[in-house]
C-alpha cells in the first residue's frame, strides 16, 4: 500500500484526537504522544477498516513510533 495514503489516514485520526500536524512526526513514539495501548489499538482498528488490511497482533505489538505504525500497512 502506498505510504502516503497510510500516513494520511493515521494523521487524520490523530488530528481528530486533537493532535496538530507538527505533533505527528514519524520518529515520535506513541508514549511521547501520551497514547496508551488502548489508544493504539483503537488507531489500529480505525486504520484496518479504512485501509482494508488486517494486521496480525504479533506484528502490532512491536510498534513504538508513528513510522513503525505506518510501516505495518505498507
Amino acid at each position: 500500500m502506498e505510504r502516503n495514503i497510510v500516513s494520511c489516514v493515521v494523521k487524520s485520526k490523530l488530528q481528530q484526537w486533537g493532535f496538530v500536524e507538527s505533533d505527528i512526526q514519524e520518529e515520535r513514539t506513541f508514549s511521547s504522544l501520551r497514547l496508551d495501548y488502548s489508544d493504539c489499538v483503537e488507531l489500529l482498528h480505525y486504520c484496518e477498516k479504512k485501509l482494508g488490511k488486517h494486521i496480525p497482533k504479533k506484528d502490532f505489538e512491536q510498534i513504538r513510533t508513528v513510522g513503525d505504525f505506518i510501516n505495518l500497512f505498507c
